[in-house]
């Protein structure tokens, strides 16, 4: 269970189960199970929390602080922001600006209202956007929230101990659990009393089941107020743990591809549309040989790009080694990396020094526009970037040398196509290949193309306008 890194890893089927046991008893009316989401999601399914001795302690001590604790909040006058819609802005990424900023753009400002936990997403926004940060959501009563939790918390610790028991997990799992449910159901109350304040014409959000904006859905669904979210990246099919079960009323889908897969992590068709996806293009902007010239590549020749993930540090520098020594090999290519924007660029300082012929881009540096203009295969192992190389009609190899699951990788072998690389030989063959056996290269395209007409049915303003009238419809 607890590896030699000090990582712990559980299957969907059992991080279902754990949030299943905070659903009943109800906290204030909501089965909050869901609001855990994000925390399982980086602790426990991507892996991405060492367990050490002093994180434990810190997990014990938060479980008795946050009780006597209340988040700091700075209320104001909210009148001016009442019968609007609300759009969410859960985190400060550029992915995400693209999701939000062409949907206000449908509004007047004083249509909508924009809230956010970081002050620095008001910087971001249109000229006149009203912006509220959850700084200043509304105080809430410690007491009443007291009362609620200590009832619930009794018989969730009973459901949550019954799981660790079935699995054997270890029993620290309970104070990590318990201390975020407690930050959560804090949220949630100060979220629900916003929306009552506010009487929104509808929520819409980019990920329903996220820490922040759950809340403001959870507080929206008690108040008789619709919710819509978006599909901010690509989702796995059942088991898997993330994206389902949803909370809000409507789920925006790309295409019939996920609805599928919505329908095979249980979600009812009645709760998903497909909208197409706003945010993809079919068309890059730039001219490549500029753009080769600006990353620092070899005009010349093929560009082939690495996306790396964040998934565990010794394995991502794995797969990076394997591709650094095979574009080595291959002397008629250059290599370039694009990082995953929540990476340090330090965790490969030893590649970079080691292979001075590939470009390792900064992370968040270089667009994803410039990249894919620039290359001409990409290579990655479990990111949503290959959906948008698709798009865009760039080959796709899927580089399988690690222990972690291919996640969407796995899906784009299996049912776009791509070919799948096992190791340095077998990389350098099919980007071999790809590049210069031109009835191998048609069949893959072919591949490709029937799979991005099948996930995404919409794009670009196609799509924007379809959204459009999703919210239109909720908010009337």
């Amino acid at each position: 269970m607890l590896k030699k890194d000090k990582t712990i890893t559980l299957t969907a089927e059992v991080l279902l189960e754990i949030e299943d046991a905070f659903n009943y008893p109800l906290f204030h009316g909501s089965a909050v199970g869901a609001m855990l989401n994000d925390s399982m999601c980086v602790a426990l399914y991507d892996s991405q929390r060492h367990w050490g001795i002093l994180r434990r302690v810190k997990d014990l001590f938060r479980c008795y602080s946050q009780q006597f604790f209340k988040p700091r909040r700075k209320p104001i006058d909210y009148q001016s922001f009442s019968d609007r819609i609300i759009f969410t802005r859960i985190a400060d990424v550029p992915h995400l600006d693209r999701m939000v900023l062409p949907l206000l753009e449908l509004y007047d400002a004083d249509r909508y209202l924009v809230v956010s936990p970081y002050e620095t997403i008001a910087t971001k926004l249109p000229d006149k956007t009203s912006f509220l940060c959850e700084t200043n959501f509304p105080t809430i009563d410690m007491k009443i929230w007291r009362i609620e939790f200590i009832f619930c918390k009794k018989i969730w610790l009973e459901n949550l101990r019954a799981v660790i028991d079935r699995y054997g997990l270890p029993k620290y799992l309970e104070p990590f659990l318990v201390s975020r449910m407690q930050a959560q159901t804090q949220r949630l109350m100060s979220a629900e009393l916003l929306v009552e304040m506010l009487s929104p014409k509808c929520i819409v959000t980019e990920f329903d089941r996220n820490a922040f904006s759950s809340g403001l859905v959870l507080g929206a669904k008690k108040n008789s107020i619709g919710s819509i979210s978006m599909v901010h990246g690509a989702l796995k099919e059942g088991p898997a743990f993330g994206f389902a079960p949803i909370l809000a009323d409507i789920m925006s889908c790309w295409g019939r591809g996920q609805i599928d897969t919505f329908a095979s992590l249980g979600v009812q068709s009645d709760f998903l549309r497909d909208t197409g996806c706003h945010f993809l293009k079919r068309t890059l902007s730039g001219e490549k040989k500029a753009i080769k010239e600006m990353l620092g590549l070899n005009y010349e020749k093929p560009a082939i790009l690495l996306v790396t993930s964040t998934i565990k540090k010794n394995e991502k520098v794995a797969y990076t080694n394997v591709f650094c020594n095979s574009i080595r090999t291959l002397n008629n290519v250059c290599g370039f990396v694009r990082h995953h924007p929540a990476e340090d660029k330090g965790d490969y300082l030893l590649e970079t020094n080691t292979f001075p012929d590939v470009i390792f881009l900064t992370p968040g540096g270089t667009t994803g526009n410039d990249c894919l203009m620039a290359c001409d295969i990409v290579v990655a192992h479990d990111t949503t970037f290959v959906i948008e190389a698709l798009v865009n009609r760039k080959l796709v190899i899927i580089l399988d040398v690690t222990e972690t699951p291919m996640g969407i990788g796995e899906e784009m072998v299996v049912r776009a196509g791509c070919p799948r690389a096992r190791n340095q030989n077998e990389l350098s063959d099919t980007i071999s290949r790809l590049l210069f056996d031109d009835s191998y290269r048609a069949d893959i395209f072919v591949q490709n193309e029937a799979y991005v007409q099948n996930y995404c049915s919409n794009f670009d303003t196609a799509a924007l306008t379809e959204v459009g009238k999703l919210i239109d419809e909720l908010a009337h």
